[in-house]
């Protein structure tokens, strides 16, 4: 993790941003779920690794960030099996961290305490905006996921991997819609015969 310090502050290195964003695009969760992932919901010794969503990252008056036991939705609690380039990731991330942090989290803040998903959120505003991309946010690389899963298997697995309750909130939230009909010409051509 490490960082560089800029006015007293430990800034991020650019490869833990981009390592939080790799989790979030192998699972589609949500960005308080994926910095609440701890050692224990990684399982990378299967056949098929996987990591389970158990958690997200709360803000509690008068004791502060904290892990609620629960993600946003009971369907959003769920096994993932993982992509080569987040397993990856992980193995790197589980050599490069040697010393255990108190929560046993995945991607700690800096000082090796839970990371605020607000916090988060400016850092990646920040490099973000550096890069020309001011419009994408966490939420992007969630609906990234139900995007290119719908458009490839149907969105029935869409919302199954975003952890939806129901279709049409995959459909109507999740789902870029596109503006370019079918490629149907081959039934058209009946009309010019």
């Amino acid at each position: 993790m490490g960082g560089r310090q800029e006015a007293g502050r430990p800034i991020p290195d650019a490869v833990d941003i981009l390592d939080v964003i790799d989790i979030m695009l192998a699972t589609g969760a949500r960005i308080g779920e994926a910095l609440a992932i701890r050692w224990k919901d990684v399982d990378l010794k299967s056949e098929k690794p996987t990591v389970t969503v158990n958690g997200t990252i709360v803000y509690m008056p008068k004791q502060g960030l904290t892990i609620q036991d629960h993600p946003k939705s009971a369907n959003s609690r769920q096994r993932y099996f993982l992509p080569s380039f987040a397993v990856e990731m992980l193995l790197r991330r589980k050599i490069g961290q040697p010393e255990a942090n108190p929560w046993d989290v995945v991607f700690p803040s800096a000082v090796g305490s839970l990371r605020d998903p607000n916090n988060f959120r400016k850092q990646w505003r920040s490099a973000s905006d550096d890069l020309g991309f001011q419009w994408v946010t966490p939420h992007t690389f969630r609906k990234t996921v139900g995007t290119l899963l719908e458009a490839s298997s149907g969105v029935a697995v869409a919302s199954a991997q975003l952890g939806h309750s129901s279709e049409n909130v995959t459909k109507k939230h999740y789902v870029q819609k596109t503006h370019e009909a079918p490629d149907n010409t081959s039934l058209l051509e009946a009309f010019g015969n």
